[in-house]
């Protein structure tokens, strides 16, 4: 038996299968390149093509078929084939046959060019011998024409509204590539503060639209959370080496910081806050991204009731993260003024008020009347003595009677209130025992006509304030409800809601009188202490230069004592509220001495007219004219 792999003769050509696979060559090459795509095929940055090599020594070539599919940009897809007659000559110019046995064509070569912009190019070649054996092969290619797109955005923090470039608050920036051949290693983060803050970089996330790997998102986050001037940019480029074009740089300021406001007075006060020189205020404010257009300082200044100009802010100094300004006090008046501040930023300071103080560096004046200078009197002599003073030391004055027989002899005589001093006159304590007298006979007659208008005269400029206690003022008649602020049944709590109602007025004095709902409302003492405290502050805070008198609390009737043991705390109150003025500067009227029980209205809580027509005169000659 013959061994013979082939046989061949004129016109006839046999092949076996196995002499085929060892004696055909058909390869693919394409391009050289450096670079691959994330699969580790060739990665080309522009259109290319792949070299084709075809042996068939024994059977020769008949025919090759050859196509370059991608499954995305399919717009670039093709295929060919070229064919080999039976007198070898070749039906595509552009391939070249490089052996030949007479007719028989055994090698052919060819550029396959592929122009697509896609990954997982295919090109596939296959071969048909003479002999109809088959041959296939492919390779597969990728190329990306396409520079990376860079794009950011930030979280839906808005900046401040002048400074558009400056932020109170953490600022997340998302940065977007949209890239298929991504590599992270070749995105450039520009980042650079000015202080040395770091930004928080987080890891990419690939996002791959469905159905298109070639539309891929690569995002990472970029967290700017510390105060800090930064200067932000991404540069980058993709496997194929395409140049991603430069996001433009962004310049911001971080500052999450409240600027801090210190205020510091000079002068050594004469008596509590009394000046008699000038002072000077100091304004510290200590701030990273400073505008001297946002500090504010509200302040008033009066002087005898009069409202004064209160004196301009000088200009500031920096140094580094500090700015200082001051204020000088240099004429008579009383002063108070509150410092805001707030940076470029929009963060604010926590508000800096000062205490009202006083500037007073007039002499006061005293003036003697009722009796003529080196005059010989041979009968009871009466001097009157005033001291005038805007702002009168009450008890400061003293009183020295001497004589060439006598010598130096003591005053008994009393002092009243006067609108800027004192002067001495009738004593009150003669007063409280004749009105003592009168509640005990219940003969107390309604106020005169000249009391009325005296009342009414002194306190013009006076607001009422308090519970139905106060109400009554305005029902019995003894003023206008014009000068009187109240809520029936209020506690210490909802008075100090209305407060902004009695500052409108702008009062020289404030007289608080509440009645027994406090001793219901408040379990605690303290409570009501601490809510007290709070109301006298906020007036004070709120009308600048005021002068607060506390009507006693008084207790309830026997009868209704008896029956309501959270009203038998009264005593207790009332004691703690005289404590409360006493530690506030604010003056306490006792008005228990003036309550009988016929006093009592039916319910047992509210007071009649007769207490309230010795309770005016009291105050008439506790705080103004007798």
């Amino acid at each position: 038996m013959w061994s013979l792999d082939y046989y061949k003769s004129v016109g006839i050509l046999l092949e076996r299968s196995e002499a085929h696979e060892s004696n055909r060559n058909v390869v693919i090459e394409p391009e050289k390149t450096d670079t691959t795509d994330g699969k580790g095929n060739p990665l080309y940055a522009s259109d290319t093509s792949v070299a084709v090599n075809i042996e068939d020594p024994y059977a020769g070539i008949r025919t090759i078929e050859w196509s370059v599919n991608a499954p995305y940009d399919t717009g670039n897809n093709r295929n060919g084939i070229v064919t080999v007659d039976n007198n070898g000559a070749i039906s595509d110019e552009a391939w070249k046959i490089t052996t030949a046995d007479r007719n028989l064509v055994t090698g052919v070569s060819g550029q396959i060019p592929v122009f697509h912009n896609s990954n997982d190019i295919v090109v596939n070649v296959k071969v048909t011998d003479c002999a109809g054996n088959v041959t296939e092969k492919a390779v597969t290619i990728s190329i990306d024409k396409t520079a990376p797109e860079i794009s950011i955005s930030y979280n839906d923090i808005a900046p401040d509204s002048i400074y558009t470039s400056v932020y109170k608050d953490v600022r997340v920036a998302t940065v977007t590539v949209r890239e298929r051949n991504f590599e992270e290693n070749d995105i450039a983060w520009n980042l650079i503060s000015t202080h040395g803050a770091e930004a928080q970089i987080s890891g990419w996330t690939e996002y791959t639209e469905e159905g298109n790997p070639d539309n891929s998102v690569h995002m990472a986050t970029v967290t700017f959370a510390a105060d800090d001037d930064y200067r932000f940019s991404m540069s980058g480029r993709d496997r194929a080496g395409n140049n991603a074009t430069t996001f433009p740089e962004q310049t911001f300021t971080i500052d999450r910081t409240n600027p801090v406001i210190e205020v510091t007075m000079d002068g050594q006060a004469a008596n509590g806050n009394y000046y008699a020189q000038d002072r000077t205020a100091t304004i510290k404010v200590t701030e990273h991204n400073f505008d001297a257009g946002r500090i504010e300082v509200h302040g008033t200044a009066a002087d005898n009731g009069q409202t004064t100009v209160f004196p301009a802010l000088s200009g500031w100094t920096t140094d580094g993260d500090v700015h200082m300004a001051t204020i000088s006090f240099a004429v008579d008046g009383n002063y108070a003024f509150t410092v805001d501040a707030m940076d470029e930023a929009g963060n604010a300071a926590v508000q800096s008020s000062t205490s009202e103080f006083v500037i007073d560096k007039t002499e006061p004046v005293i003036e003697i009347s009722g009796i003529e200078n080196d005059s010989a009197n041979n009968d009871v002599v009466m001097p009157a003595v005033q001291f005038s003073d805007t702002n009168y030391n009450e008890g400061a004055a003293t009183i020295e009677l001497s004589g060439a027989n006598h010598g130096i002899v003591h005053y008994d005589g009393t002092f009243a209130q006067t609108e800027n001093g004192q002067e001495s006159g009738t004593s009150l304590d003669a007063m409280i025992a004749q009105w003592n007298e009168e509640l005990d006979a219940d003969t107390v007659t309604n106020l005169t006509d000249e009391e009325q208008v005296a009342v009414r005269t002194l306190f013009a400029n006076t607001i009422f304030f308090g519970d139905s206690m106060t109400q009554a003022i305005g029902e019995y008649g003894f003023l206008d409800m014009t000068n009187i602020v109240y809520q029936r049944s209020a506690t210490i709590d909802v008075l100090i809601t209305k407060i902004p109602e009695v500052a409108a007025t702008l009062p020289k004095q404030v007289v608080i009188f509440t009645g027994l709902n406090d001793c219901n409302h408040y379990t605690e003492i303290a409570d009501y202490r601490r809510d007290y405290v709070t109301m006298l502050q906020q007036l004070k805070a709120s009308i600048p230069g005021v002068k607060i008198i506390v009507s006693s609390l008084l207790s309830p009737s026997d009868a209704l004592g008896q029956v309501r043991a959270d009203l038998v705390r009264a005593p207790q109150f009332d004691q703690e509220l005289r404590s409360i003025c006493q530690e506030n500067d604010v003056t306490y009227v006792d008005s228990t001495w003036i309550v009988r029980q016929k006093n009592y209205l039916d319910d047992g809580i509210h007071m009649n007219r007769t207490f309230y027509r010795v309770w005016f005169r009291y105050l008439k000659a506790m705080l103004g004219n007798q």
